[in-house]
């Protein structure tokens, strides 16, 4: 018997999905996912990462994502913070529509698993995962773009904002890369300014920087 969220309950319904998340760790620090079945749609980086004074306007080197470098030494790594007891977990937010929203259960294990298919250069297939994020129309599309830049080859928001074929749109393109919510598979830190310059990253320029050197 399954329990919809308006109460009805139906037997023979595939059961709910749960909410799960965990904490990752990564060369940058570490990432907090939040998924429902195989869909991610959160990834955020947590904590502040080291930023050098000027770090902001510093010239952005062409960048590698090296993975297979970066997975060789984890003992640098920055470690993630504990885990929140159950009933002090702070709740992520879901999309009522795409899942049966259940008490988040943390899965530590599954997140970095797919952090680490990610560090790896492993697709999203391969990985058996999808990134599911919620936006508008125009953010989708932005975010769909963002996916197709190779590792290695940083853009320009006015290039991105051409491949939408909205060639003056390159702040309306800087507010989506601002506001995406799945860091590392949309990867918004491929994206700078018209000469080279970091500009901003929600999770700091200083770890921009980080992931693009």
């Amino acid at each position: 018997m399954i329990r919809r969220p308006d109460g009805d309950s139906r037997a023979g319904d595939p059961p709910p999905a749960t909410i799960r998340w965990g904490r990752a760790t990564t060369p940058w620090g570490p990432v907090r996912l939040v998924w429902c079945g195989n869909r991610i749609f959160r990834s955020d980086f947590e904590g502040a990462w080291p930023t050098a004074p000027g770090i902001s306007n510093s010239l952005a080197v062409p960048g590698m994502d090296p993975p297979a470098a970066a997975l060789a030494d984890r003992s640098h790594w920055p470690n993630p913070s504990p885990s929140p007891s159950p009933n002090t977990n702070p709740r992520p937010d879901p999309d009522p529509s795409s899942c049966v929203t259940c008490p988040g259960e943390p899965d530590p294990a599954q997140a970095q698993r797919w952090l680490d298919a990610w560090l790896s250069g492993c697709s999203e297939s391969r990985a058996g995962l999808v990134i599911d994020p919620r936006g508008t129309p125009f953010q989708m599309r932005g975010w769909r773009r963002l996916k197709e830049i190779p590792r290695g080859n940083p853009v320009t928001y006015g290039n991105l904002a051409d491949r939408l074929g909205m060639p003056k749109a390159a702040r309306a393109v800087g507010a989506a890369c601002g506001a995406n919510p799945v860091a590392l598979w949309i990867p918004c830190h491929r994206v700078v300014g018209r000469s080279g310059r970091l500009h901003g990253y929600r999770w700091g320029s200083g770890r921009k920087l980080a992931l693009l050197a």
